[in-house]
């Protein structure tokens, strides 16, 4: 009896140990595991690296940079395997987006479209300004119902400057610099305001009858803002723009030269001083409207560079 006992503990302490040693592989294969997905997860990410290193190396000419987004999905995987080769991978890279293919319609990110209905807009009413103040001109006394609309211009246009600060700063553009359009949004502020200015001095210096030089100065006024209009409706082709940019920065030549020629006739013949103080800030506002065309025009002009 006594050794029966004897032979049943002894039997299950081996079950014991038997049980221990499974307990102890399991414990390996886990450790294992658990080694194998850290090691997995260390050379994706160094797969990832090596990428975008070199990703980074390549012209922007002959390999765009969409290859950081690409490469490192199926390149992990034939790493693995013993089948991933770099410069492979680049060349596929590099077919899929070859500049000698079709070109895509437009080069701007969709996040931009925004900005540039609000551009468009903005140069709309810039030229609607502009064409409502060469009609005052010519028109005056009998237009002066004219100021009223063009002061809600001037409202409107200052609404959308508000809508393109608030979006540049919210949604900050994929396609340009920041910077630049800042500076086209205020240029294309700063006509509005200074073409407003001159209707509001008609009025404030109770100015008779226009000076053919003024009535000069808004035609150009007027061209020069539907050229810049057309060149931001054409954002998206700037092969387009280099003639209207250069239009522009012929009417600002023209409108230089009718200016001096206008100041200078103020002062001969013995011109009211007051009369030549009143008309001397109405040309001079002219002018700065046409200098805000042209400061537009070279804006455009850099952003069409920085994207050729």
């Amino acid at each position: 009896m006594r050794a029966r006992s004897v032979a049943a503990i002894d039997l299950q302490l081996r079950g014991l140990a038997r049980a221990d040693d499974q307990a102890a592989r399991v414990s390996a294969q886990v450790s294992g595991a658990a080694r194998y997905d850290a090691e997995a997860r260390a050379v994706q990410l160094a797969v990832k690296e090596i990428v975008r290193a070199q990703a980074r190396a390549i012209s922007l000419m002959n390999s765009p940079l969409l290859i950081i987004l690409i490469a490192p999905r199926h390149a992990f995987d034939e790493l693995i395997t013993g089948r991933w080769n770099l410069a492979s991978t680049i060349a596929g890279s590099r077919a899929a987006f070859s500049t000698k293919g079709p070109m895509p319609a437009t080069r701007f990110k969709p996040r931009d479209s925004e900005l540039l209905k609000l551009f468009r807009r903005a140069g709309r009413n810039v030229q609607h300004t502009a064409e409502l103040l060469e009609q005052l001109l010519t028109e005056w006394p009998e237009s002066q119902e004219l100021r009223r609309a063009i002061l809600d211009c001037e409202h409107i246009g200052d609404r959308i400057t508000h809508d393109l600060i608030h979006v540049l700063h919210t949604a900050p553009p994929r396609t340009f610099d920041r910077e630049d359009l800042f500076g086209l949004a205020a240029a294309l502020d700063d006509i509005v305001d200074f073409a407003e200015e001159v209707a509001d001095y008609l009025g404030l210096y109770q100015i008779e009858a226009p000076m053919e030089a003024a009535q000069q100065l808004a035609v150009v006024l007027h061209e020069a803002t539907a050229t810049l209009a057309s060149a931001l409706d054409g954002l998206e082709d700037f092969d387009t723009l280099k003639p209207l940019l250069i239009n522009i920065h012929r009417l600002e030549n023209e409108g230089d030269r009718i200016v001096r020629a206008a100041i200078a006739s103020l002062f001969v013949g013995g011109i009211d001083p007051t009369v030549i103080i009143r008309w001397k800030d109405l040309f001079e506002r002219l002018e700065d409207a046409i200098d805000s065309c042209e400061k537009a025009a070279h804006i455009l002009e850099g952003i069409a560079v920085k994207q050729a």
